[in-house]
C-alpha cells in the first residue's frame, strides 16, 4: 500500500510500536481484511503493503479475531515499549526486532486469552472449512437472483456480501433451505456464531436435506464457539451414528473434546 493512501491514519500497528514510521495498516485495517469486510480495491492494496512490510505481515499472522481484547493487550505493550524507546534514545536495529516480537507477544497473549475464555476455539479453528457450492453458476446465464449471486461471493471467500444476499433470497424465499444453510456457514466463517446457529438449527429440522448432515456438523462448530459443548456433542453423536460423511470427523472431535476435559 502506497504512503499517501496510508498517511494520516490514526492508530496503525507501526505508528503504535514506532512513532516515526505510521505509515502502516490499522488494527481495523488488518480485521476488516482478515474478516473479507473491505471493498476489493482495498483488500488488492493491503495484500500488496503485506507483501512488502515484514512488521504488518507478522501482525497479520498472528492476529486474533477478537479485537477488543487485542487492544486491551496492545496498549498495555505500547506503553513498555515507548518507554524502552525512550530509554534508548535512537531506534536502531534491534528495536525494529524488538518491535516485531512484541507483536508476535500480542498474538500470543490473545491467543492465551480466547483460550481460556473459550476453550474449545481452537477445536474450532481446527475443524472449521467452508462447506462447497454444490449449485455452480452455469456460465453464459444472463440474469442471475440472489441465491446465484450470494454463492458467487461465498465461492470466492466474501461472506459479508454473501450475507447481504442470502439474506435478501430469504426475504422472497423464506422456505429456501440453501439459502439458509449456506448463510449459517457464512455466519460461522466470519466469526458470528451467535447468528449462524438459529440458521443451522432451521436446516437440521430437514431430515431429507442434502445438507441435513453438513447441517448438524456445521451448527456442532457454532455451538463449541458459544462453548456450548453438550449440546455440540449430542449432535457429533448423532452424526457418529449416522455413519455418514461426518463420522470420522466427528468421533474424532468427539475424542479431542474428551481430551479437554
Amino acid at each position: 500500500m502506497n504512503q499517501s493512501e496510508l498517511g494520516g491514519r490514526k492508530g496503525s500497528i507501526k505508528s503504535m510500536i514506532l512513532p516515526d514510521q505510521s505509515h502502516c495498516l490499522t488494527l481495523d485495517q488488518m480485521i476488516n481484511y482478515s474478516k473479507g469486510n473491505l471493498p476489493n480495491r482495498e483488500q488488492f492494496l493491503i495484500e500488496k503493503h503485506l507483501l512488502d512490510c515484514e512488521l504488518c505481515s507478522e501482525a497479520m499472522r498472528h492476529l486474533p479475531a477478537d479485537k477488543e481484547a487485542f487492544r486491551i493487550h496492545a496498549q498495555s505493550l505500547e506503553k513498555r515499549i515507548r518507554n524502552y524507546s525512550a530509554s534508548k534514545g535512537v531506534i536502531s536495529k534491534k528495536f525494529y526486532q524488538y518491535a516485531a516480537a512484541a507483536i508476535l507477544l500480542i498474538g500470543f497473549s490473545i491467543a492465551m486469552y480466547i483460550s481460556q475464555r473459550n476453550p474449545y476455539g481452537v477445536l474450532v479453528a481446527e475443524n472449521l472449512e467452508p462447506y462447497p457450492n454444490t449449485n455452480p453458476l452455469v456460465r453464459g446465464e444472463k440474469q442471475i437472483n440472489y441465491l446465484e449471486k450470494a454463492l458467487m461471493h461465498y465461492e470466492l471467500a466474501e461472506y459479508s456480501p454473501a450475507i447481504k444476499d442470502f439474506l435478501q433470497e430469504l426475504a422472497q424465499n423464506p422456505d429456501n433451505i440453501t439459502a439458509r444453510f449456506y448463510l449459517g456457514v457464512s455466519y460461522l466463517m466470519t466469526d458470528d456464531s451467535k447468528l449462524a446457529i438459529p440458521e443451522l438449527s432451521a436446516v437440521t429440522g430437514v431430515e431429507n436435506s442434502q445438507f441435513y448432515e453438513a447441517s448438524l456438523w456445521y451448527l456442532a462448530l457454532a455451538y463449541l464457539d458459544q462453548a456450548y459443548a453438550e449440546q455440540a456433542r449430542a449432535l457429533l453423536n448423532e452424526l457418529v451414528t449416522l455413519k455418514g460423511s461426518y463420522g470420522d470427523e466427528a468421533q474424532k472431535l468427539i475424542d479431542d473434546l474428551k481430551a479437554l476435559q
